[in-house]
């Protein structure tokens, strides 16, 4: 648990995003194909565009964890 509510903090997921990602953190089936989906969602959630959406995901998929 903790592991996986630190891997969604260093990634900034919040409201959905989150409740996907630690649901299936804590399943223990996280993917790549997971967290573009998480990352993806916050990044819309938070109506990122453009450059500053590219530079969200990349940092996004790249954080540990």
């Amino acid at each position: 648990m903790r592991s996986c509510n630190g891997a969604a903090s260093e990634r900034t997921l919040k409201g959905d995003a989150r409740n996907t990602f630690m649901s299936s953190c804590l399943a223990g089936k996280t993917n790549p194909n997971l967290m573009m989906k998480a990352c993806s969602a916050q990044a819309s959630q938070d109506k990122k565009t453009g450059d500053v959406r590219r530079s969200y995901m990349s940092a996004c998929l790249k954080a540990p964890g």
